[in-house]
């Protein structure tokens, strides 16, 4: 990424802060406090968290702080890298290799979501025209070459998925843009993918559904909605399946997980005891 050329000039803005700052006037040579603000984010983003924890504290401290700004919102940006902090400190050993053809080639590769046997890989690939959804097979350790599954499931480049179940025969994805996302799925049968269906309305609302996945017996699903009655923006909702094979009503996971600011992409492990 690139977010690093951002902060030179984020630097040179929060050297030059007022409090008297005029957004409209085009002779303004200064810059409003919250420079500081987004100066600690680019650090943050950059895993520069010594830095960031100045700029935050610079913006924390400034004359009547609590009245102007959020001051949860910015606690939470401190915590967080002080957390971070702590994690960095207990070394984790990492081995990260690059799959190479065919799954990676000239064209963007993203969004990849993978099968908890981890025998089939589903991910978006940039077209000329549109983003298609690909899938390949791992078979005696290699994987196939990738198909281009977007006719199957019968996106038209606007959808995005977001998991596939432990046998990878369900594919999650979700679809629309801004605050009208839904989730659909689309089912592996007799070596072919079912046109997507939405999950209904216990989960889809006229909210945005943001990302969905299934616990490893296919029974409970996780997904993420900012619809209203929750503890924030985004919050993670758990379903059960019902006996007609339809998802039931949606529970939010309520404070323990979900707080006032947003809860995304969430994920169980395999044996259902890590979220």
């Amino acid at each position: 990424g690139e977010e690093y050329k951002g902060i030179p000039y984020l630097e040179e803005a929060s050297q030059n802060t007022t409090l008297k700052y005029k957004s409209k006037s085009i002779k303004e040579k200064q810059a409003p406090w919250h420079s500081f603000f987004y100066l600690g984010k680019a650090y943050r983003i950059n895993n520069q968290l010594d830095k960031a924890l100045e700029a935050y504290n610079n913006f924390r401290n400034m004359p009547d702080f609590e009245d102007n700004y959020n001051l949860n919102l910015v606690d939470n940006e401190i915590s967080s890298c002080g957390k971070a902090k702590i994690i960095q400190d207990i070394p984790v050993k990492i081995k990260e290799t690059n799959p190479g053809e065919p799954i990676n080639n000239s064209s963007a590769n993203y969004n990849p979501v993978l099968s908890q046997d981890e025998n089939t890989i589903v991910f978006m690939t940039d077209l000329k025209f549109y983003n298609a959804i690909y899938q390949s097979k791992k078979i005696n350790g290699q994987w196939t070459e990738p198909e281009n599954i977007t006719p199957q499931v019968g996106s038209d480049g606007d959808a995005v998925p977001t998991s596939l179940s432990y046998d990878g025969k369900e594919l999650f994805l979700v679809k629309g843009s801004n605050n009208n996302r839904d989730i659909y799925v689309s089912k592996f049968k007799d070596g072919w993918w079912t046109n997507m269906e939405p999950l209904g309305d216990n989960i889809n609302s006229n909210h945005a559904e943001t990302h969905a996945s299934v616990s490893s017996d296919g029974y409970t699903l996780y997904f993420t909605s900012n619809r209203k009655g929750g503890e924030g923006e985004l919050d993670i909702y758990s379903s059960k399946k019902m006996e007609n094979g339809q998802w039931g009503p949606a529970k939010n996971l309520g404070p323990k997980i979900n707080t006032i600011y947003n809860e995304e992409t969430p994920f169980l492990s395999s044996d259902g005891r890590i979220l």
